[in-house]
């Protein structure tokens, strides 16, 4: 196994240029298409697992959305909850409080110029 970045296969980008990785999007987007008009499986699925409209019965792709599926394949969008986030936050400045090791160490890496520590009387 390599150590060299470039040659990561989900790091591959980092050794192309924009132009180049345009280039590559496009071709494996016709090819998606292809292969999902002639009815091969592995497409069809793509399209149904990875499309917002992808299991309506009348929907029929573009090329412009295969290009969606192959620019964004490393991608998972994660809408936050704010309610979950208000909650994390609480609790993290909870165990800051009762003095907890672990969420100072983790207070400290994330967030080591955010607050002065003396300040949450949080003794180390």
């Amino acid at each position: 196994m390599s150590n060299n970045i470039a040659e990561s296969p989900r790091l591959q980008f980092l050794s192309q240029s924009a132009f180049d990785r345009s280039a590559d999007n496009r071709a494996q987007a016709q090819l998606l298409l292809t292969a999902y008009q002639q009815g091969e499986a592995w497409a069809l699925a793509e399209f149904r697992q990875r499309h917002p409209q992808g299991n309506n019965a009348d929907y029929v792709p573009s090329l412009l959305d295969a290009h969606m599926l192959v620019s964004g394949a490393d991608l998972q969008v994660n809408k936050p909850s704010l309610e979950k986030l208000k909650n994390e936050a609480k609790a993290i400045l909870k165990n800051l409080k009762s003095g907890d090791m672990n969420a100072l160490a983790r207070y400290r890496q994330h967030h080591s110029k955010a607050l002065v520590l003396a300040e949450m009387d949080v003794t180390v």
